[in-house]
């Protein structure tokens, strides 16, 4: 019989396994794979991906470089701990560094210094694509986090 650890343990857990988690990502290059889908180089001529509110570039990413089904399950358990809960918050939130993050603070600076509508809508526009029909906004990524 398997016993369901509880939610501290479960804390404690991921908070043990952070460091090495994140160490791999880096070693895999997964953060800037991730970048160059959701904003490539402009001399890419690929177009931008939009984020969906979910980890499908993500777990597309990882699976080529081999990481299992379980490791995944660590893995995003880790990035939504450090306030990535889908692809775009994993390089606002948790990426050192990201050309998305750059390219949404340079585009900001021209504005107040609070979280202006203009950037929300921009956030939303990544999430939903280019209308707010598109889909249900996913308020669980925390827009309020890059404050």
């Amino acid at each position: 019989m398997v016993t369901r650890m509880g939610e501290s343990t479960d804390s404690d857990l991921i908070a043990s396994i952070t460091p090495d988690v994140m160490e791999s990502l880096r070693r895999s290059q997964y953060f800037e794979k991730l970048d160059s889908l959701l904003c490539p180089d402009e001399g890419s001529g690929s177009p931008p991906k939009q984020c969906s509110g979910d980890y499908k570039f993500s777990e597309h990413i990882l699976r080529g470089v081999g990481y299992d089904s379980e490791a995944l399950q660590d893995i995003f358990e880790v990035l939504r701990s450090r306030g990535g809960c889908c692809d775009c918050e994993v390089l606002y939130n948790v990426a050192e560094t990201s050309r998305l993050k750059a390219n949404y603070w340079r585009s900001s600076q021209s504005e107040s210094p609070v979280f202006s509508m203009s950037a929300i809508a921009m956030l939303r526009q990544l999430h939903q694509g280019d209308s707010a029909s598109d889909g249900p906004p996913h308020d669980d990524c925390g827009l309020e986090s890059r404050r």
